[in-house]
């Protein structure tokens, strides 16, 4: 990290959340709570403390949370996803998880969704490439080719297979970028389905991913996945969207909704009229496992 010493402090625990020594999240953000994995344990020396929150409805907790930190530490700063503009350069395990790598920052389109060019800037700015092996940059392919050929390059020296979770753009895969994720260790490939209007480009994109790389049925709805947003459109429905997310089954990835909540939302949970539907496709353990048929005679 830094000559500095900063204690993190993340509202909500996810698997990106960082679990050194320095990491406080979930029930453990509070200092000294009652009922924390950590109470009665001596707070750290540290110069700074960093609240970072990474979702909306998570804002009001990140401000409580200074307010508790500022009675133990003078220097208690917030900020995070959900706040800070213009974020700079990644610094590897200090707010997410070591492994987790951001080459660059920002994304050219003016998707109306979307908070990133609002946050980060719509030109593309290319950051000092760490090791890791779970790529979460807004738009990697819109970076320069030498760029994201670099970013694969790194992918190939990591002992764990590669991640892209921030997803690709699937308007720029083209054959050599799909040859090439062929020869990779991959764990998972996200591609993005976040308007109708984009459904070519994602056959396209998967049809060359999956044809470069030869995977089976199965592995392929492990090793690619989609992103399908829902709920944006004013005229999208959870039947429209189980459509969606029934053609990218038929491409042969497995789909992931993403159910758009917008920029001001205070509550995490999805609508029931969203969730039971669409609740097969971000739990497919049982969707894809052939049910077993009882032995005769029982």
């Amino acid at each position: 990290m830094t000559d500095r010493t900063i204690i993190r402090v993340f509202p909500r625990r996810t698997k990106a959340t960082p679990d050194d020594a320095l990491a406080y999240a979930g029930k453990d953000a509070w200092p000294r709570k009652k009922g924390s994995a950590r109470h009665g344990l001596f707070l750290p020396d540290a110069h700074e403390v960093h609240v970072s929150v990474a979702f909306t409805w998570d804002i009001a907790t990140g401000e409580r949370l200074v307010r508790e930190w500022k009675r133990h530490y003078h220097n208690v700063q917030l900020g995070g996803p959900a706040i800070t503009k213009h974020p700079g350069e990644f610094v590897p395990g200090r707010y997410l998880k070591a492994g987790y790598t951001i080459t660059s920052r920002g994304c050219p389109n003016r998707c109306p969704y979307c908070m990133v060019p609002g946050r980060e800037g719509r030109k593309i700015r290319t950051l000092e490439i760490h090791d890791g092996w779970n790529v979460v940059d807004n738009n990697l392919l819109a970076c320069p080719p030498h760029h994201f050929q670099a970013v694969f390059d790194m992918l190939d020296r990591q002992k764990e297979r590669a991640k892209l979770s921030g997803g690709l753009e699937a308007a720029l895969v083209n054959p050599w970028i799909a040859r090439r994720l062929a020869k990779m260790r991959i764990d998972t490939i996200f591609l993005a389905y976040d308007r109708p209007a984009q459904k070519a480009h994602v056959k396209r994109a998967a049809g060359l991913i999956l044809d470069a790389a030869g995977w089976s049925p199965g592995t392929a709805r492990r090793r690619l996945q989609v992103y399908v947003l829902c709920g944006f459109e004013k005229d999208d429905t959870p039947a429209r969207a189980v459509q969606r997310c029934e053609f990218i089954v038929s491409l042969g990835p497995h789909p992931y909704p993403m159910y758009y909540k917008g920029p001001d939302c205070e509550v995490r949970r999805i609508p029931d009229e969203w969730y039971k539907p669409l609740r097969p496709y971000l739990r497919p353990e049982g969707r894809y496992t052939k049910k077993r048929k009882a032995p005769s005679g029982q």
